[in-house]
Order: C-alpha cells, then sequence, then structure tokens
C-alpha cells in the first residue's frame, strides 16, 4: 500500500545518488549539490519548502548552510525526519527514518564546512503540487461553510454534514483532506453516513459498532458513574461515526494528515445517497481567523475486490492520577472475521508516552498456536505527529485474532507539553484531556467468522 500525505509522508522519488564514504578523512569531500541537496530532496523537502509546513524551507544551498547546526542536532538525535517506530518491532513501507549513511553524510557535510560544490551537478529541482497532491485533480470536492475562529478558548468540536451526492455506489482509491487556513485547525476526520438505501453494488460486509465495548476496564457496577461523566458527549459527540471516531473513521487529517492512495484493487466504499460528516477541531492561535475544510475524492473506474476499513480499539475508562509519570491504559478487540491488516496509528493526547500494538491469533483445534504477536511499538509518542503505521507486508488475521493495545501516559511536571501535572485526567475530546485508540485498517474477509471459541 502506498501512502502520500501532504505535510510528512515521503513521495514517491527518484532513488539519491549512491553516499559517499562520510569518514573523517573524507569529510571535506562532501559538497552540497552532489551529496547533500539529493539527501533534502527525498527525506526533509516534504516538509522544508516554499508552502510547506515546515517552519522555514532547506530547497537552497543557503536555506541548508543558515540552518546546519540545527539539522545536525535534530538528524543526530534523530527527531527529525519524525518517525515513531522501534526499528526492533515490525517494517513499514512508510518508513521515512533516514538511514544511519545519510545521517553521516549530512553531520560530515556540516563538519567539513559546508562546502557548496559545483551547482552544475545539482539534482533537478523538486515539482510540487500547487492544490492537491494527486497529479490530477480529484473526481468529487466537498467543503464545509466557511466559519470564524476565535482568537483564544477552548473551542467544541464542530460537526457539519455534507451530503456527497451518489446516486450510485463508488469505491475510493485516494483521499486528501485540506483546511483553507491549516494554522487553527488542530484535526479532522470524516465519518460516512450510511442512507441504508439500496444500490446497484451490495455494500461490503463490516462488523457491527458495539458501544459497550468503550466501557471495557470497567467493573458492571461502576458502568452508571462512568455514563454519567460523560453525558453530554454521549448525546452529542458519540453520536456521529460510531462514536465520533473512537470506532474508527472514513477518512482523517489527524495533526496534518493529508492525502491517502490505496493500493491497487482496494479502496474505501461509498454507498449512494450517503452524506460525509467533518468533525474539525479548531484551534486558536491567538488571531481571530476564518477557515473552511475541503475533501478531495478519486475514484477507481470501476468495483474494487477489495473494501478497506478503519476501526479503532479504544476504552474511555481511566483517570490518570496527578503526577502519575507511567500510567497504564488497556485496550483489546477481537476480530469478529478474518482480516488482512494493512496499518496501524496510535492516538493520545499530550500526556501520551508510548504505545505498543499486539496481535493473539485463536489456538488451533489441537491446541497449539495461540501466540502473541507485537506489532508495533512506538516509544516516545509525539502528539505532534500522529502518523499511519503501513505494513511492509501486509498481515493475515484469522477470525477470532485479539488485537491489543497498551499504552503508557505521563502526567509528570516531565512531561513536555503537559497542559496540569495536579490534575486527574480523564477521556475527552480537547487536548488537555487525553484519548486512547488504536487504529487499525484492513480488509475483511466475512467467509470466515469467529465462532466464539
Amino acid at each position: 500500500m502506498q501512502r502520500i500525505t501532504a505535510s510528512f509522508f515521503v513521495l514517491a522519488l527518484a532513488s539519491a545518488p549512491a553516499l559517499r564514504d562520510s569518514s573523517a578523512n573524507a569529510a571535506a569531500a562532501i559538497t552540497f549539490h552532489e551529496t547533500i541537496e539529493p539527501l533534502l530532496q527525498r527525506h526533509c523537502q516534504v516538509c522544508h519548502r516554499a508552502g510547506g509546513s515546515a517552519p522555514f524551507s532547506l530547497e537552497r544551498y543557503d536555506d541548508a548552510v543558515g540552518w546546519a547546526a540545527q539539522m545536525r542536532e535534530m538528524v543526530t538525535t534523530r527527531r527529525m525526519p519524525p518517525w515513531g517506530a522501534d526499528p526492533a518491532v515490525g517494517k513499514f513501507a512508510n518508513d521515512r527514518s533516514l538511514p544511519q549513511a545519510a545521517i553521516d553524510a549530512i553531520t560530515a557535510w556540516i563538519d567539513g564546512g559546508t562546502k557548496e560544490g559545483d551547482p552544475a551537478h545539482a539534482p533537478p529541482p523538486r515539482v510540487w503540487p500547487k492544490e492537491w497532491s494527486l497529479p490530477e485533480p480529484p473526481d468529487l470536492v466537498l467543503t464545509t461553510p466557511t466559519v470564524r475562529v476565535a482568537a483564544e478558548g477552548t473551542l467544541p468540536y464542530q460537526y457539519v454534514r455534507v451530503p456527497v451526492g451518489l446516486t450510485e455506489a463508488r469505491w475510493v482509491r485516494a483521499a486528501e483532506l485540506r483546511s483553507s487556513n491549516p494554522q487553527v485547525v488542530h484535526h479532522v476526520l470524516g465519518f460516512l453516513e450510511d442512507p441504508g438505501e439500496e444500490g446497484a453494488t451490495p455494500r461490503p460486509w463490516r462488523p457491527v459498532f458495539n458501544q459497550l465495548e468503550l466501557m471495557q476496564g470497567a467493573n458492571p457496577n461502576e458502568r452508571p458513574q462512568w455514563t454519567l461523566r460523560f453525558r453530554k458527549l454521549i448525546e452529542h459527540d458519540l453520536r456521529y461515526g460510531e462514536a465520533g471516531g473512537l470506532n474508527g473513521y472514513f477518512v482523517s487529517g489527524l495533526s496534518g494528515g493529508g492525502a491517502v492512495q490505496f493500493a491497487e484493487g482496494e479502496g474505501k466504499f461509498v454507498a449512494p445517497g450517503a452524506n460525509l460528516v467533518f468533525q474539525v477541531h479548531h484551534q486558536p492561535n491567538g488571531k481571530e481567523a476564518e477557515t473552511s475544510t475541503s475533501l478531495g475524492l478519486w475514484f477507481s473506474k470501476g468495483p474494487l475486490p477489495r473494501s478497506l476499513d478503519t476501526r479503532g480499539v479504544s476504552t474511555v475508562i481511566f483517570a490518570i492520577p496527578p503526577g502519575d509519570p507511567n500510567y497504564e491504559v488497556r485496550a483489546e478487540y477481537r476480530l469478529p472475521a478474518a482480516a488482512t491488516l494493512r496499518s496501524l496509528q496510535p492516538h493520545m493526547h499530550r500526556r501520551g508516552k508510548d504505545f505498543r500494538f499486539f496481535a493473539r491469533p485463536p489456538k488451533k483445534s489441537d491446541g497449539s498456536g495461540g501466540e502473541e504477536v507485537e506489532l508495533l511499538h512506538v516509544p516516545r509518542f509525539d502528539f505532534n505527529w500522529q502518523d499511519e503505521y503501513v505494513l511492509a507486508e501486509p498481515r493475515r488475521l484469522p477470525a477470532g485474532t485479539v488485537l491489543r493495545v497498551v499504552a503508557h501516559f505521563d502526567n509528570s511536571a516531565d512531561q513536555r507539553g503537559n497542559p496540569d501535572p495536579k490534575q486527574t485526567v480523564y477521556f475527552g475530546l480537547q487536548t488537555d484531556e487525553e484519548m486512547m485508540i488504536g487504529y487499525f485498517e484492513v480488509v475483511w474477509d466475512p467467509t470466515e467468522l469467529d465462532d466464539g471459541g
């Protein structure tokens, strides 16, 4: 599966020239145009460019020299390019972490005096899309009305229902969320509302959502008090999109997400007469602003054999004590049918510390098997980079497999960005509250259903 995001997923690029020897003896031979510029084009300029999401550009020699010291620190500490997955757990198709040889080349170039080299040897400049990430325009664009965002304060989530306007079933092969003023938009999720009308094409199978799954971790006699605590959310936000995103989404713009292009033969189904509900979380930045959100959809030319579904493993049952540096929250989901796993995406807020995904298949009839496998480990969760980790090799999961997620939260004063370490923290929608969701994307195979054993 190929993923493309407007802000930080690496687009399909031509391979950079082979790196030169970056030892101390060869440092003086490394120059910008011959060695460093191709690396920046491949790994950095998707964000660090004019009009990109980063605060400065790395498209020219003078840019790179001016930011050389910071660049050295960021690549040697592996803070940039941002990539959270533990390299010892799993392989991912969209891994944008720098190879050690690239880090060595950049540091050697800086240590060798940031030589420019011959501009005639520079690679051709990257050409960036002006509006959408794909070369061809989308087949359909859905746009919310423009809203005014206050300069400060805590804003409730906004839900905007827009008719998709289809008269026949279609499959989405690519999608992209764009905000006209992204500086004041924290995230956008898109949910499909299926009107239940019969279309010309049968709907792909997907499991029925059980809202009690969100209460896992609570004793039955505790559920009334938790329900009372979340009453306002249940009556409003959790009515949308199968629990407001806790159970999954149709499209995502979490923390700067963007375009996604699905693998050949795969896509997301849209029924005729469906509505798209935008969940928009605006975030004031000190200045009053206006913004609207658009969703571009690219359709396949016909039905697709494999329909994708994005679901969530989550719970709302936790209370993180004040000052606790390592509070653990767990949740699990038993697959009601066999599935092919495509991607994983942890979601927490500012106190998020680390996150793990596990899969435990059911035991075979002879009692063998059933050993749990770790799928993803994000040891240093970063609220600002909530990546979707696309498996390099899709994994077949039999019916009855238990997907388990384990997250830790740091509510101490040592946690950078902690809004208030003196407060007990509960589930909530705002970033000073917390969430724990393990999103996963699958292709369901309902020919193999869980027998409940």
